[in-house]
């Protein structure tokens, strides 16, 4: 299984001194005060930005390809149990 990735915020800034907004990600402990455009000192406003949050809809298609590979599954897992019973029925002990 490949390690998650760790999602780094993305904000949002505006320069009261060049007037432009740009996105800086950056971890939460950051404070960005310097416009990386004009290079002013103490210049940045760090904006609400816009959440979206997106949920994967999954379709009839993948829902019934996920629920024949389930039924795959107990068939052959019951396939086996029929197979270990007769085995262990016909299994001769010795004494």
């Amino acid at each position: 299984m490949a390690p998650k990735k760790k999602r780094v915020p993305k904000y949002i800034y505006f320069c009261k001194k060049c007037e432009v907004d740009f996105e800086i990600k950056h971890s939460l402990q950051e404070v960005y005060t310097n416009c990386e455009i004009c290079g002013s000192d103490d210049s940045l406003e760090r904006k609400p930005a816009n959440i979206f949050l997106a949920k994967k809809q999954s379709t009839i298609q993948e829902k019934s390809i996920a629920g024949e590979a389930v039924k795959e599954a107990i068939e052959e897992a019951r396939l086996d149990l029929k197979q270990d019973q007769h085995n262990l029925q016909n299994r001769a002990y010795k004494k």
